[in-house]
């Protein structure tokens, strides 16, 4: 069986995911060219497409029944929009960038890194990957003899995700190479668990970062919109540390209830808003 399509959704088992109430169209003012392309792209991510036909978006919610809409335009990267919500929400490298930037420059005070103990050819499971922004950083510090597998359970922002993984370009080697490399997979993390088996990664990191978020962006605004807010457990705390080898990270704002509820000590450099917690493999 052949590899799915680079911009098609896999599940947690790599396998072709087509993901329901997404319908893909071309942006506005598109020429016929462009928007036989944006329905070829469509195909490839096996996304439903219509032909906008310069109907605004409110337009095409009254005329078409789904509860997403992409706007894909040839060049750049697609536009997500939700029914009766805020939007739209795109991909964007965001602090990742920044980020990887410094790591290629040479720079090794990356609070995430640091607290992990993460080292080249390790095995690292993102379980809340939203638009891959942490994943990414992983990816690039394990490098190419490791793995970043990130999930995300919400199909729209997943197929974000697989998009961007595939087709977008900053110009930053280290970024892009980094990018291209992580296993994007549209799940939720307790499905994942349910199969995956002891110590089949080193590092499973959690970012239940909704229920108090520090970012101030607009785009991060938007993610809670579209973004699924489930709840970190000392239940899934547990099946964690048994599919991690060495550890289980996780992020939160320094002041959240998240640290007692979960029983979780704080590690690294105590300032910012932002907090890491480690929990070794016993």
């Amino acid at each position: 069986m052949s590899a799915p399509h680079p911009l098609r959704l896999r599940d947690v088992h790599g396998n072709a995911l087509t993901p329901a109430g997404i319908l893909a169209t071309n942006a506005g003012n598109a020429s016929p060219q462009a928007v036989h392309a944006v329905e070829a792209l469509a195909g490839h991510a096996g996304l439903p497409f219509v032909h906008r036909r310069n109907r605004s978006i409110e337009q095409l919610f009254c005329d078409e029944a789904f509860d997403r809409l992409l706007v894909w335009p040839v060049a750049g990267q697609p536009q997500l929009h939700r029914r009766g919500g805020a939007g739209p929400l795109f991909y964007h490298p965001g602090m990742g960038l920044v980020r990887i930037k410094r790591l290629a420059d040479g720079h090794e005070d990356d609070r995430l890194l640091i607290a992990s103990g993460v080292r080249p050819g390790d095995r690292v499971l993102d379980c809340t990957a939203g638009l891959g922004s942490d994943a990414v950083v992983w990816s690039h510090a394990v490098g190419a003899q490791g793995i970043c597998t990130a999930l995300e359970a919400r199909a729209d922002i997943a197929q974000l995700f697989a998009i961007a993984r595939a087709t977008h370009e900053t110009g930053v080697a280290a970024f892009d190479t980094a990018l291209r490399r992580v296993d994007a997979r549209c799940a939720a993390f307790r499905e994942a668990f349910a199969v995956l088996p002891d110590d089949s990664y080193d590092i499973v990191y959690f970012d239940p970062m909704f229920d108090a978020s520090v970012e101030g962006s607009h785009a991060m605004r938007l993610m809670r919109d579209f973004a699924d807010l489930t709840d970190v457990t000392r239940s899934d705390l547990g099946h964690a540390l048994r599919i991690a080898r060495r550890a289980v990270v996780i992020k939160g704002r320094r002041d959240s209830a998240l640290w007692r509820e979960l029983g979780v000590a704080q590690v690294g450099r105590n300032s910012g808003q932002v907090a890491y917690g480690l929990v070794p493999r016993r």
